[in-house]
């Protein structure tokens, strides 16, 4: 058994995948985004992250009861894209660094419920495949649902991990 949760972090939207044993799921048992409220929008990053975090800590807690035991939580770490805009833009205002330190909230709460957090770069597990193409790959593995953004990351780190992307 290879219990396994990936996380695609954001302050728009942090989406997740449960795999309760990602050697032999062609889907995932349970899906979602961890979202703050638009209200929120303008509280300082380090509350918005404690909302995320409490959320992620509720799905620890439900996914719990269908993983016979706690397995890796992995989570995608913010990357600096040499050739893209606004990848630079995105690090010279700082959202990089507060992405990295959400990516450190959710990796200790995960690891306060038994899971072990793995970090991973977009490149690894996707290479240069933009959403559409991502989403289209996720289509031929799992063609019963479609999967949006934050979430599709979350279900195309999985099926990379389990090597059916």
């Amino acid at each position: 058994m290879r219990p396994t949760i990936t996380i695609d972090p954001g302050f728009e939207g942090t989406g997740w995948a449960f795999w309760p044993d990602l050697d032999f799921d062609m889907v995932p048992e349970a899906t979602g985004v961890c979202r703050t409220k638009a209200a929120d929008a303008g509280l300082h990053w380090g509350t918005r992250a404690f909302i995320i975090s409490e959320q992620i800590a509720e799905v620890l807690r439900d996914v719990g009861a269908l993983a016979p035991k706690p397995g890796a939580f992995y989570l995608e770490l913010p990357q600096v894209f040499s050739g893209s805009a606004v990848s630079h833009a995105a690090a010279t205002k700082g959202d990089l660094f507060t992405l990295a330190a959400l990516c450190g909230i959710l990796a200790r709460e995960a690891w306060g419920f038994g899971w072990t957090p793995v970090f991973m770069s977009p490149v690894e597990w996707k290479g240069q495949l933009n959403k559409k193409a991502l989403g289209l790959r996720i289509a031929r593995v799992i063609t019963d649902r479609i999967y949006r953004n934050h979430e599709a990351d979350a279900v195309g780190m999985g099926l990379y991990l389990a090597g059916r992307l």
